[in-house]
């Protein structure tokens, strides 16, 4: 279980689509979408972008692994390890996958985006905002 205090930026927190919601790990990340609130995010079972089983689970599913931005493919995780995106953009990778993710039983995921860890919850009653004292 994953439980940690993230960041939210949007002009309408109650804006939600799905109940997929955007977190992200730095306060500076999250400014560029807006107001930013505190929240805490609790992942029971979040597929992680950079993890060895999980994407090689994700690929007994899905054929291939595209990059949106760059164009690469990727067929194996060893592919995807030697290129470096790992800790660093997984983002235009994963993000369009988050149906299958689901499908799998994840609840969220964790994403990188220009080194910065970000988080996907897949659920509205995982995340709590905090009220500033």
């Amino acid at each position: 279980m994953l439980e940690l205090e993230v960041y939210h930026g949007c002009k309408n927190h109650e804006d939600k689509n799905d109940n997929v919601v955007f977190f992200s790990s730095e306060k500076s990340f999250s400014e560029d979408y807006g107001e930013v609130e505190v929240y805490v995010l609790t992942l029971s079972l979040p597929f992680d972008t950079s993890s060895r089983v999980h994407i090689n689970e994700l690929l007994e599913s899905v054929p291939v692994l595209e990059d949106f931005y760059t164009g690469e493919t990727f067929y194996n995780f060893e592919e995807l390890q030697t290129t470096g995106v790992l800790y660093q953009d997984t983002w235009e990778i994963f993000e369009h996958l988050i149906p299958q993710v689901q499908f799998l039983g994840y609840d969220g995921m964790i994403i990188y985006e220009g080194g910065v860890e970000n988080f996907i919850s897949f659920y509205s009653r995982q995340y709590k905002r905090l009220i500033a004292s």
